[in-house]
């Protein structure tokens, strides 16, 4: 008997139904000076006198800040990570996720698309420009993005989910609800499928409507 896994369940649709049907603003420009109060020597500090701090110290403490609401901190210590460290995937999907709230799903795809060029076999990399691409409403693309996170890590049902979301949003229904049915218990597959209808015949999104879009559940790094 197949043991029944919730991951992409009634819960973890909706995050994703609710990114899809958001409107997409006008990219920003990533050149842009952003203001901060913090140095690099403050990060030193924080890190221990005698070293530098390491990737992961720069990201607990962007995580911190981001918790905090200090969006120009956050930001600023995400784009040194990228910087001094590109083999570093953690910093190119919360600064994509950064961009993304504020609807600048352009500058999270190429956020995303720089990460990959350092990063190719990042499966939460690969994943998130999928995501992106299903805000653009490029579902073939976004499920090629799927399809290559789920070959490099199979075991996962949430990419297979998604590839799930992008064929149910391309109309390939039979598709999509038997993919459904390998990851779900049946009844919130059937679910799945009737919201993702009621999405592809939904009228278009009030550009500047409510909402911020996100990433679903399974697009950090430390799911792997």
């Amino acid at each position: 008997m197949r043991k029944k896994n919730n991951s992409f369940c009634r819960t973890r649709l909706l995050p994703v139904l609710t990114a899809v049907v958001l409107a997409v603003s006008a990219c920003t420009d990533l050149t842009r000076p952003m203001p901060g109060s913090l140095t690099d020597s403050d990060l030193t500090f924080a890190a221990g006198a005698d070293r530098p701090p390491t990737p992961k110290t720069l990201y607990a403490m962007a995580r911190i800040l981001g918790k905090q609401g200090k969006e120009a901190e956050h930001r600023l210590i995400l784009t040194k990570i990228i910087r001094e460290h590109p083999d570093f995937p953690p910093g190119y999907n919360d600064l994509a996720e950064l961009y993304l709230r504020r609807r600048s799903v352009d500058d999270a795809i190429r956020i995303l698309q720089t990460g990959l060029a350092a990063n190719p076999d990042s499966c939460p990399l690969i994943n998130n420009l999928g995501i992106c691409l299903l805000l653009k409403k490029d579902y073939a693309r976004a499920l090629a993005s799927f399809a290559a996170a789920a070959a490099l890590m199979p075991q996962s049902e949430r990419y297979r989910s998604n590839m799930a979301v992008a064929l149910a949003l391309m109309g390939r229904d039979d598709e999509a609800s038997a993919l459904f049915m390998q990851v779900t218990p049946a009844k919130d597959a059937r679910h799945n499928m009737h919201l993702l209808r009621k999405i592809r015949s939904a009228p278009p999104a009030d550009p500047d409507g409510p909402g911020e879009p996100s990433f679903p559940p399974c697009a950090r790094e430390e799911d792997n």
